[in-house]
């Protein structure tokens, strides 16, 4: 049976598997009023794929797993709330907060999303938080943290494109190079930080070495992450203001 489940993680069909079960995930999350639902739905989805991957000692396909799953339920986000943004903006943590945070900082330049001294303490607060959920529960609220965060992120590009002259370049000019470098730094953690506990929980050898690395990478890109955002955080927000009309 294992094999067999093994075969197919390794497939195609996974990924049907994770494009089907995130769009269902997110039609009953819609449907169920709940601000819950949604990323314990998403966790759900991703989870027994990204463990068997990880027993495995396959952390590139565990990756490629989890950005296949963020992109679809990025997708998904900006499709809905282009759809119907109020009944969306009840069921997504933060999500009105962190859009008008955003507006205003397009339009005026005020907030922390171009101050490195507001910016990086929370910027290390959720990489903080993150490592350490990830760590005691071997992925499992790590990857619920970061369903929480990719939502709220994308509600605001949902209802960016809203105001735009061109949705579709606005809606991928919304994610800002620096948010992508932070997804792959996340997602190269928390591959490093899953492995010590679920190799106990699933009885496969702990490659210490290569998790150190793992992790060792994932923090260049949060590094990276932040240093692109204090350098070119002004400049991307001129080119989103010549885009959308408040």
């Amino acid at each position: 049976m294992r094999d067999r489940l093994e075969s197919l993680v390794r497939s195609r069909i996974c990924y049907l598997y994770l494009f089907f079960a995130t769009v269902f995930a997110f039609f009953f999350a819609k449907g169920s009023g709940s601000k819950l639902a949604l990323p314990i739905l998403m966790t759900l989805v991703i989870y027994p794929v990204y463990a068997l991957d990880l027993s495995q000692g396959a952390r590139r396909l565990a990756a490629f797993h989890t950005f296949f799953w963020a992109a679809v339920a990025s997708v998904l986000m900006v499709i809905f709330v282009r759809e119907d943004p109020n009944q969306l903006s009840n069921l997504v943590f933060k999500g009105i907060a962190y859009r008008d945070e955003m507006f205003r900082w397009i339009l005026t330049g005020e907030g922390a999303e171009g101050n490195i001294r507001l910016f990086l303490p929370e910027h290390l607060k959720h990489f903080a938080l993150f490592c350490a959920s990830t760590l005691i529960t071997g992925g499992v609220w790590g990857l619920a943290f970061g369903a929480i965060l990719l939502n709220y992120m994308n509600f605001y590009v949902g209802t960016l494109s809203l105001h735009a002259h061109d949705p579709l370049l606005v809606a991928v000019l919304g994610w800002p190079p620096w948010s992508l470098l932070r997804v792959i730094g996340y997602v190269l953690c928390g591959v490093a930080l899953s492995e010590p506990l679920l190799s106990q929980l699933l009885r496969f050898r702990l490659n210490f070495g290569k998790s150190a690395r793992w992790f060792f990478f994932g923090l260049l890109f949060i590094v990276l992450d932040i240093l692109v955002k204090a350098n070119l955080a002004g400049f991307w927000r001129g080119l989103l203001r010549g885009l959308v009309s408040f």
